[in-house]
């Protein structure tokens, strides 16, 4: 299959399938930079072709390359419509980099327009990030704040939402105890 594809891109190098077809052997094949060089020529043979730039962005993704992923994914947006699984991968990309707003929006697009698009583990897993994020945050406030009802309120329930019951308890008793008429 190598040499098949190697030879029909030294006789045809501007043809996309063959770089199409290339890149997907790297990739499968774990050639990060290889499969990105075969993507990137076949986005410059054809630009249009919104899979392609998903495809990269995905690469980019694991090699925690962060504005060539986001830009890639929202380049694939752009030229696909708005396609959900594109918008799936950027909801995912997203959140692997700690955007989890952005994925939150995204997947709030995504489950308006195609509900059964989203696999139920993407969406658990995209949530429980962004929880965990609002719970770093709140505790680095915690620490110039401590006498902040609405801090301990807001764990509470980040806390209640990622099972927590007994640490959201005792922050809920925490927030009555410093604000008891809120």
């Amino acid at each position: 299959e190598t040499t098949f594809l190697e030879s029909a891109i030294k006789d045809n190098p501007d043809n996309y399938f063959f770089r199409q077809k290339m890149a997907d052997k790297l990739l499968f094949e774990q050639d990060l930079r290889g499969a990105i060089e075969h993507y990137s020529e076949a986005i410059r043979i054809k630009p249009n072709e919104a899979m392609f730039y998903n495809n990269r962005a995905s690469i980019y993704t694991n090699l925690k390359m962060k504005a060539e992923a986001i830009r890639d994914h929202d380049s694939a947006a752009r030229k696909s419509n708005n396609s959900p699984y594109v918008l799936l991968n950027r909801a995912i990309t997203l959140s692997k980099f700690d955007e989890h707003d952005a994925a939150i929006n995204e997947l709030g697009k995504l489950k308006q327009c195609c509900q059964d698009m989203v696999p139920l583990d993407v969406e658990q897993e995209i949530i429980t990030r962004w929880r965990v994020s609002g719970l770093n945050k709140i505790e680095t406030l915690l620490k110039t704040q401590p006498n902040n009802a609405m801090l301990y309120a807001n764990r509470a329930r980040l806390l209640y939402d990622l099972g927590e019951r007994e640490k959201a308890l005792t922050d809920k008793q925490k927030a009555l105890s410093l604000a008891p008429d809120n």
